[in-house]
């Protein structure tokens, strides 16, 4: 038998629970978006096109707030 959709190496490697990955739109994504993907259980990623480096570093920490039982992972600055 072939394996489900949902039965895959990308799911377990990256330690979600959906193969749903939200694309980084730069200018339209936001914190509280990428937190909502990640806590639901797929792959949030935060779009820092346009932001400074600075910007950037401080974006991480809203980030960290809205997260609820899951790491964040790669995040710019550790």
């Amino acid at each position: 038998m072939p394996p489900r959709w949902h039965e895959n190496r990308l799911k377990a490697k990256l330690g979600i629970d959906y193969p749903v990955i939200q694309g980084p739109l730069g200018g339209l994504s936001s914190q509280k978006l990428t937190a909502a993907v990640s806590n639901f259980g797929g792959l949030g990623s935060f779009g820092a096109h346009g932001l400074s480096p600075t910007a950037i570093a401080l974006s991480k920490y809203p980030l960290h707030n809205d997260l609820t039982w899951r790491d964040c992972h790669g995040t710019v600055g550790e």
